[in-house]
Order: structure tokens, then C-alpha cells, then sequence
């Protein structure tokens, strides 16, 4: 008799226990869950962080390669004939 008490005993035990675990496994399910959703959210803004540094950067350096390439030309006729610019503008007329 006295064993089959402590083996009662010892069912109840592992039943109390199985429960609080299955009651642990549950409340870090949910706390996992939530590190998830929050893991995604920094995941996102981090991206969006980094196309607008990407966006960032085009916007300043795509004029200064269009500057180089198209201001060259330009700057040269400019200063090989100023009055011909000046007459086309308006602002100044040269007697021939």
C-alpha cells in the first residue's frame, strides 16, 4: 500500500509540474510573438532607412554627374563668345 500512495503522489507530482510547464511554454509563446512583431517593425523601418540614404545620395550626386558631362560645352561657348550669349538673352545690346 505505502507504494502505491507514493506512486499517486508522485503522478500528481508530474501533473502539476506538466501543467505549470505547458503554462510556461504558453506565456513565451506569446512573449516570443510579441518579439516577433517588433523584430518585424525594426526589420522594416530599417529598410525604409536604408532606400531613402540610397535616395539621399542619388539626389546629390546625379546633378553633379549630369553637371560634368552637359556644363563643359556650355561653359566653353560662354566664354569663347559672351556678347552672342548677352544678345540672345535681351539684357544687352552691342552695337555691330
Amino acid at each position: 500500500m505505502p507504494s502505491e500512495v507514493k506512486y499517486k503522489e508522485k503522478i500528481n507530482i508530474f501533473k502539476i509540474m506538466n501543467d505549470d510547464l505547458k503554462k510556461l511554454l504558453e506565456e513565451n509563446l506569446a512573449k516570443n510573438e510579441t518579439v516577433y512583431q517588433e523584430m518585424k517593425k525594426i526589420k522594416r523601418y530599417l529598410l525604409i532607412t536604408q532606400i531613402l540614404s540610397l535616395v539621399k545620395i542619388l539626389i546629390i550626386v546625379v546633378p553633379i554627374i549630369l553637371a560634368v558631362i552637359y556644363l563643359p560645352p556650355f561653359l566653353n561657348d560662354l566664354f569663347q563668345n559672351p556678347a552672342k550669349i548677352l544678345e540672345s538673352s535681351g539684357l544687352v545690346n552691342i552695337p555691330r
